[in-house]
């Protein structure tokens, strides 16, 4: 019962801020930071309604103004709203084409800048990811979740190189963020909630500056390892 009434308010709420994004969008660049806190509210709200009490650490790694390559490790259909809602910046991220043609919805992506892809034609993929990635928009940083999919287990699967290697075309620092406890309140593969904490912790930058194309496996690695450390059951005792 309790997924249904998510699900209906979710639809409303993506309607009513949907609307208002594409109407800020259709006012130019200079609307833009605008229609990004409405998409931030539209989040915030979702995570209200999903029953996460959510907690942020290390936002004060985070440089105000500065845009970052975010990497992030995924677990649940929850886990963009949550970065959305909690990260101390504007987000935009690359997802499947269909998306774009639901009404509305793919309409206030767009404007967002998000970023649509074939993921049947990955060198496609990449290309529209670098492409968009080059255009700086409003402050905003871009979203990778590196596994490619959601991870079934408490698990990292391993990274794919995509986001180390646009973070190093783009000069890019990677800011590596781990996400608990989405995959207790809606797993992967059901739609049933579960109320419960869930934590963003954000880790040190990662600079890709100085790290030459042919490091593109060493900063996937080290990504992967800062995410691993921030996962850490010994970190989240005070949760069990």
């Amino acid at each position: 019962m309790r997924a249904v009434f998510v699900a209906t308010a979710v639809v409303l709420l993506t309607i009513v801020h949907g609307l208002s994004v594409i109407v800020l969008g259709l006012l130019g660049a200079r609307a833009r930071p605008h229609a990004y806190r409405v998409a931030r509210a539209w989040a915030r709200a979702i995570v209200r309604l999903s029953g996460i009490a959510l907690t942020v650490e290390g936002g004060e790694n985070v440089a105000s103004g500065t845009c970052y390559m975010v990497v992030a490790n995924h677990r649940s259909l929850l886990d963009i709203p949550v970065l959305m809602a909690g990260m101390p910046m504007p987000l935009r991220f690359a997802t499947k084409k269909a998306l774009f043609a639901i009404p509305i919805f793919g309409q206030g992506i767009r404007a967002l800048g998000m970023v649509p892809i074939d993921r049947h034609n990955s060198t496609r993929a990449m290309s529209s990811i670098r492409e968009a990635v080059r255009h700086r928009i409003a402050g905003a940083s871009f979203l990778f979740f590196p596994e490619g999919t959601r991870s079934r287990t408490d698990q990292l699967l391993p990274f794919k190189r995509g986001a180390a290697v646009t973070a190093i075309e783009a000069d890019l620092d990677v800011l590596p963020v781990a996400i608990l406890g989405t995959e207790h309140v809606l797993p992967a593969d059901t739609m049933r909630l579960r109320p419960g904490p869930v934590r963003l912790r954000i880790g040190y930058p990662i600079g890709a500056d100085s790290v030459a194309f042919a490091g593109r496996e060493e900063l996937t690695l080290e990504t992967r390892r800062a995410i691993q450390e921030l996962l850490m059951p010994a970190l989240v005792g005070a949760d069990s």
